[in-house]
């Protein structure tokens, strides 16, 4: 396996480990029909707004979620096919919430484990379990927010008849 493999599975690899997603659509509609398709989404189903050329969605949901994605779309029209670059990403609220309750034990497990703060007068260090609770915090996040993800773009591509 060489470099140019190995950075390909990589990048694959931390596609599916972030919580964020990016993706092109294409389809024949114009902007105005795209645009007519998302206005006329029902109030009870989806939010939604359209600003000139992008428009920003996220599905309502009787039940909480965390980790429910919002999607942001940009159109660029060519001759007969529209593309649509699609964003899919955490609140930021959330994307802190989840980056601190990480951060912060994984620093103090550095930090432990580089002795450069004595803990306490025997020198103990803070065990790698500190990392259990986070970690499954995040991968709860991320199943969360993959399986929303995956919802709201089935929806985008069956709303605009879109491949991607």
């Amino acid at each position: 396996m060489n470099i140019k493999e190995l950075s390909v599975k990589l990048k694959d690899l931390l596609k599916k480990l972030l919580i964020y997603e990016n993706y092109i659509l294409y389809t024949k509609l114009s902007e105005d029909e795209i645009f007519e398709r998302i206005r006329s989404i029902s109030d009870t189903d989806y939010f939604n707004r359209v600003v000139k050329n992008q428009f920003q969605m996220y599905r309502k949901i009787g039940y909480k979620n965390a980790a429910l994605p919002f999607l942001q779309g940009t159109l660029f029209a060519e001759k007969e096919i529209t593309f649509i670059s699609v964003k899919v990403r955490l609140h930021i609220v959330t994307k802190l919430s989840i980056g601190l309750f990480v951060l912060i034990p994984f620093i103090s497990l550095i930090v432990s484990l580089f002795d450069l703060a004595n803990l306490n007068e025997n020198n103990n260090k803070i065990t790698p379990l500190l990392l259990i609770v986070p970690g499954g915090v995040y991968f709860g996040a991320l199943i969360g927010f993959k399986s929303e993800a995956k919802i709201i773009k089935e929806f985008i591509i069956q709303l605009l008849n879109a491949k991607s």
